[in-house]
């Protein structure tokens, strides 16, 4: 047995439109997962290249939603108002490069990702960075993917009127 302590960064943008906005624009440039797709990528004689080359094409950043859930369908129930919903996103061949390294990185590929309102009704958008979290598990090649991951959600954060330079500069911090 194990237990292993790492803190996290976590990162909360605040957004620049409505909840409904954001969240149009975010479902807009990270898919969900064609499940077709995958099925068809599945067959035998499919190269992990082939794979790789047809999973970064059908997606403008790179990453996939593998599911969502609306937070608030139960949440009002106990009587709470406003917006959340939930995703894990995520690209197989990135996956992959942590999975060679180390299978427990799955806990935490996909990412969590959350578009939510808070009390004021402004839309927000959280993820944990994911260089924070890989770091924690004292390999440098999964370590680097991590950043790659940043560069990518930094990316992703331009695209959807963000600030890119949250996830750097949280980095940037970090390693200070």
């Amino acid at each position: 047995m194990s237990t292993i302590t790492h803190n996290v960064n976590r990162i909360v943008l605040d957004a620049t439109c409505s909840f409904e906005e954001m969240r149009k624009r975010f479902e807009a440039a990270v898919p969900p997962l064609d499940l077709q797709l995958v099925a068809s990528l599945v067959q035998p004689r499919m190269s992990w290249n082939d794979i790789t080359t047809a999973v970064n094409t059908h997606s403008p950043s790179g990453f996939f939603v593998f599911w969502e859930m609306d937070v608030m369908s139960m949440m009002r129930l106990a009587g709470h108002e406003g917006s959340c919903v939930e995703y894990l996103i995520g690209n197989y061949a990135v996956a992959e490069r942590m999975f060679r390294w180390d299978r427990s990185a799955m806990l935490h590929a996909p990412l969590r990702t959350l578009i939510y309102t808070d009390g004021k009704n402004n839309a927000r958008v959280a993820i944990d960075q994911p260089s924070s979290v890989f770091s924690s598990f004292n390999n440098d090649a999964l370590a680097e993917v991590g950043k790659e991951l940043d560069r990518k959600l930094g990316a992703l954060f331009k695209t959807l009127d963000l600030p890119e330079s949250a996830i750097v500069n949280a980095s940037e911090l970090a390693e200070s």
